[in-house]
């Protein structure tokens, strides 16, 4: 079975070069290692980027040009490339699989895929409001997608609304996996701690982009009743300086720690230091399946703070007001108090994922899936 991947827009929004790509972990290189290893199968990664001026390929990774931008005011998910669609039809792999069906290229691969070409195509995020509009728009596009992928049973609904197909076309699937390997519990910090793992953009345009801001102002309002309470972020960006000068700006340099990138192999140590990792981004439903530093933190036994509609509250987290988080604070700080009653259980946290979020339980039910569009 030949698979390829394709990864559909550039990295404008990171400001990542070519060789931060492929230096750096990236889910869509792990999706392209793990089915390789898993299966023994051929796969190719297909990426777009913004300062290639001709396709090259490094291993099993291509990289292709940007032919132009629509709509041009978006800074992400506006990018096409007619020479990846070429590749794609020369190659002719078996299953062809899209990381975010929301970019406006979207459409446009599918229709010029032939159908003996079936189409999996994976939930990765809202690009800008018309997602909606899209899906009725090119309808007859999106249709010839064979199944679509989604962490989320809000999406799936709506999928199955728009474009009027069966359920059994729509899948709820994690959005990336854990390596249970790597991320397992370590030593817990015995003063109350936060942590943010993730980029920080220049701009937030939606909000199902992670608003490191969301961070600080959380911390600071839980810190005025939690004594000794600090806050950890770890990442980088191009809106990192404007995150300290915002610390600076409240005289927080005591408090909260700033340690830039740190490597993959470096990060288990540090999720399972923190009581809590707070993933700022808007969650329609309480899921474990979205995000990939989510799953990283469960997976050493690290609770987190998801933001959504309202409060709510499992085993392996809490969910506050995105819009209004501080309305939820004395229901977070019951929860700080009596931490090790709610969350004292890292064996349950750790194998709430195991069955379905592991790389390779992601891979083999992924397989599955390709099993019956190939048929």
């Amino acid at each position: 079975m030949k698979v390829s991947f394709v990864l559909p827009h550039d990295f404008r929004f990171s400001e990542w070069g070519v060789n931060d790509f492929l230096r750096r972990y990236h889910f869509s290189k792990k999706y392209l290692d793990m089915f390789a290893e898993i299966t023994g199968s051929m796969a190719k990664l297909y990426v777009l980027h913004q300062n290639v001026s001709n396709a090259f390929t490094v291993n099993n990774i291509s990289f292709f040009p940007i032919d132009f931008y629509f709509p041009p005011f978006l800074k992400f998910g506006n990018e096409f490339s007619s020479k990846l669609v070429a590749k794609l039809l020369l190659d002719n792999p078996d299953i062809v699989h899209v990381f975010n069906y929301y970019v406006w290229s979207y459409p446009l691969i599918v229709y010029k895929l032939p159908n003996r070409i079936p189409v999996v195509a994976q939930f990765h995020g809202i690009v800008d409001h018309f997602s909606s509009l899209k899906l009725l728009a090119f309808r007859n596009s999106y249709t010839k997608t064979k199944i679509f992928l989604t962490s989320f049973y809000c999406e799936k609904k709506k999928l199955i609304k728009l474009l009027k197909i069966n359920s059994d076309r729509v899948k709820i699937f994690p959005n990336v996996g854990v390596s249970f390997e790597l991320f397992k519990p370590f030593r817990k910090s015995i003063t109350p701690k936060i942590l943010y793992v993730g980029r920080f953009p220049r701009k937030i345009k939606n909000r199902w982009e992670k608003n490191p801001l969301l961070v600080i102002k959380l911390f600071e309002a839980l810190r005025k009743r939690i004594h000794g309470l600090t806050l950890e972020m770890v990442g980088d960006g191009p809106g990192f300086f404007r995150v300290i000068n915002y610390i600076k700006k409240k005289k927080l340099e005591n408090h909260v720690s700033l340690r830039g990138y740190v490597e993959h192999a470096r990060l288990p140590r540090i999720y399972s230091n923190a009581w809590f990792t707070v993933i700022p981004m808007y969650f329609p439903e309480m899921t474990y399946l979205w995000d990939g530093s989510l799953k990283e933190s469960l997976a050493c036994g690290t609770p987190v703070i998801l933001f959504g509609n309202h409060f709510n509250l499992a085993d392996w987290g809490l969910m506050i007001s995105y819009s209004r988080p501080d309305k939820d604070i004395e229901k977070i700080l019951n929860i700080f108090k009596r931490y090790d009653m709610y969350f004292g259980d890292v064996k349950s946290i750790r194998n709430t994922l195991k069955e379905k979020c592991s790389w390779e339980a992601l891979i083999k039910n992924l397989v599955k899936i390709y099993e019956t569009v190939g048929e």
